[in-house]
């Protein structure tokens, strides 16, 4: 049987995300801005201490394949809660 499956664009502005090292989690944020004409994020790093925005760092895409991406912040802290 051919089923053909629909697929959105997916929008990466507003997501969370992890990002791993040896599979374990080593940065947390979320991407604020597509930088127009391109392929390039600009990307927020939380403190692991209090979870405050720390800095900001543009990342391509190809360069994002393996982080794991949220949809609320509490998912993304759940995800790292039970990895525990």
């Amino acid at each position: 049987m051919d089923k053909k499956i629909k697929c959105k664009e997916i929008r990466l502005c507003g997501l969370y995300f992890h990002t791993f090292k040896d599979d374990v989690v080593e940065n947390q944020g979320t991407i604020i801005k597509k930088i127009k004409g391109s392929s390039y994020y600009l990307i927020q790093f939380f403190s692991w201490i209090d979870g405050s925005c720390t800095n900001k760092k543009l990342f391509h895409i190809s360069k994002m394949k393996t982080w794991n991406f949220y949809k609320t912040f509490e998912e993304m802290d759940q995800f790292f809660k039970d990895k525990q």
